[in-house]
């Protein structure tokens, strides 16, 4: 019986010494398991480049990965059990204690989004900028029992973010001086062809017999009209740098704009003893558009022909309407083309198809052509075919950019097509037509348009400080048949307009004592002149000078040299009131 007991103490003792063998061996496993986890951590945390910093439920310190002691100055041993905050020290941008993240992780539970670039300053009073974040850590029941913060050292992100706040700012004040200054030079240099323009006009009044003056006033003509438009092309310049390009649209018949440019381009054609051919279609091409724009660009690729071409050469300006399933035009002028040499452009017509869509117009000539590398750049800023010593033509190289740019506000499309050096080029422009094509309203007349009977009982007064440009104004005006009335300064003209009650003022910007602005608000309180139409006249050509214009009074804001169309539009019209 002793024997049986002793036998069954035996096994029992074996199986318990089985199991605690067993649970030994299962604890050595975790152990290891959790010594290996626990390095594995540890070396994950210590090789990544953000800085980690572990807290117990009190915000004390219990874990700090290498990248938090570089960044910190503390070791781990020296930041155990010290608080977070004491650790991890952090200002804002003026200078004042910042709370860490791990506070709200703590008290409320939650994960802090990355804060941007605080101030941390390190155990030797160093500071770099810092962002940072927080998270809680919770046991098995969701207890809080401590938080981890993971912070990063963003000092050269931040002065990289610096300099490009500064790089942006420099940049924005060196165009805005740049604007400036090409304003200012506009203006300087209007101003004194003002009253050359002006003498010039007086010169076509004049009959003279001897061709030679006529050749001389034609040459002063074309030279002074080019550098107005490089004027403008400059301040264009600035307003697509700006992204401040705009068109203002019209209804309006293409055909007219067209017709009209031809004119406007003639000089220079004719300079050149160019044959011009011109067939546009016999009905209206009618389409939302900016007038002024158009012109410009269909005035830019005409004076381009005519100046990248020897003499005598050829140019064919077409225009086709297409139908939705027509094809392309090619730019190529009807066999039964008008051909127009010496003094006179003429215009021919062609019939077109009644399903109207869009409109093709093309500049085609026999010039210099265009290399077929320069032609992916031809409608790029200061791209110029010719450069260096071997430019002949002149320009500034914004012409095609400017077209290009206005072309597309329009909702069309330029592009450029040449064989080759020496075997001509030509400009082909889309344009959609406007949904109701209907018939034109009736076309502005041209030069003398002011000559009407009512014109001689109209008064204009010219206020501009510049004797030259006034004397030439008043002559020219006086020519077209207005009684006119000239002063020098803002408070002469206001007391003189009070007598002479004019019913149009030409009013200069830069006058002395009082500018032309003051003048016009002054000039708009007094009773007896309030229908009185003021016309700025001005070298400053901005849109916001425009503005200005307008929010002072101004009916009109017309640009030196004026145009002298443009202005015996407006005083015809006041004519015919």
């Amino acid at each position: 019986m002793a024997s049986m007991e002793e036998h069954e103490e035996e096994e029992l003792r074996s199986v318990v010494l089985q199991n605690a063998q067993a649970i030994r061996q299962v604890r050595r496993r975790a152990d290891e398991e959790l010594r290996k986890q626990t390095e594995w951590l540890r070396v994950t945390l210590a090789s990544i480049g953000d800085g980690v910093i572990s807290a117990d439920a009190n915000g004390r310190v219990n874990f700090m990965n290498a990248a938090a002691e570089s960044l910190t100055g503390w070791s781990q041993t020296e930041a155990l059990d010290q608080e977070l905050d004491f650790v991890l020290s952090t200002l804002d941008e003026t200078g004042e204690r910042m709370i860490s993240p791990a506070v709200a992780a703590l008290r409320d539970g939650v994960i802090t989004g990355r804060s941007q670039h605080k101030v941390l300053v390190a155990k030797d009073g160093s500071t770099r900028y810092i962002d940072d974040s927080a998270a809680p850590i919770r046991d098995e029941q969701g207890a809080i029992i401590g938080c981890v913060l993971v912070f990063r050292d963003v000092t050269e992100q931040r002065r990289a973010e610096d300099q490009l706040r500064r790089s942006e700012r420099e940049l924005a004040d060196a165009n805005r001086r740049k604007d400036e200054f090409l304003a200012t030079l506009s203006h300087e240099l209007r101003n004194p062809l003002a009253p050359v323009r002006n003498a010039v006009e007086i010169l076509k009044s004049i009959d003279s017999g001897d061709p030679k003056l006529q050749w001389c006033r034609d040459v002063i003509d074309q030279q002074v009209g080019m550098m107005a438009r490089l004027m403008e092309d400059l301040l264009d310049f600035s307003r697509i740098t700006r992204d401040q390009l705009e068109i203002r649209k019209e209804l309006l018949d293409l055909c007219e704009i067209l017709r009209n440019t031809v004119e406007m381009s003639r000089p220079l054609i004719l300079a050149g003893s160019h044959e011009l051919n011109v067939d546009l279609p016999a009905q209206p091409m009618m389409i939302e558009g900016d007038p002024v724009r158009l012109m410009q660009v269909f005035g830019n690729l005409l004076n381009n022909a005519a100046k990248y071409m020897e003499p005598n050469g050829r140019i064919w300006f077409t225009a086709r309407i297409e139908s939705r399933d027509e094809e392309s035009v090619e730019g190529r002028g009807p066999s039964g083309e008008d051909v127009v040499t010496g003094d006179e452009l003429g215009v021919t017509s062609s019939s077109a198809n009644p399903k109207l869509s869009s409109v093709t117009i093309s500049v085609r000539d026999t010039g210099i052509g265009i290399a077929a590398e320069a032609l992916p750049n031809l409608f790029e800023m200061f791209f110029q075919a010719e450069s260096g010593r071997v430019r002949r033509r002149g320009g500034l190289g914004l012409g095609l950019t400017l077209a290009k740019n206005f072309i597309e506000l329009h909702g069309g499309k330029i592009e450029a097509k040449s064989a080759g050096l020496g075997k001509g080029s030509e400009f082909i422009v889309r344009l959609p037509l406007a949904s109701a094509n209907g018939a034109p309203g009736q076309a502005a007349s041209g030069a003398g348009a002011a000559n009407s009977g009512a014109a001689q009982t109209t008064r204009v007064m010219v206020i501009d400080d510049s004797r030259l440009q006034a004397k030439s104004m008043g002559m020219l005006l006086e020519l077209w048949g207005y009684e006119v009335r000239i002063a020098h300064d803002g408070p002469s003209a206001l007391s003189a307009a009070q007598e002479f009650l004019p019913h149009a003022a030409l009013v200069d910007i830069g006058l002395p004592g009082m500018d032309g602005y003051e003048l016009a608000r002054q000039l708009r309180q007094l009773p007896e002149l309030g229908k009185t139409v003021l016309i700025a006249q001005t070298g400053w050509g901005r849109d916001q000078d425009r503005e200005r214009s307008k929010d002072a009074g101004f009916d009109h804001h017309l640009t030196k040299p004026i145009d002298h169309q443009q202005l015996e539009k407006i005083l015809a019209a006041l004519s015919n009131k």
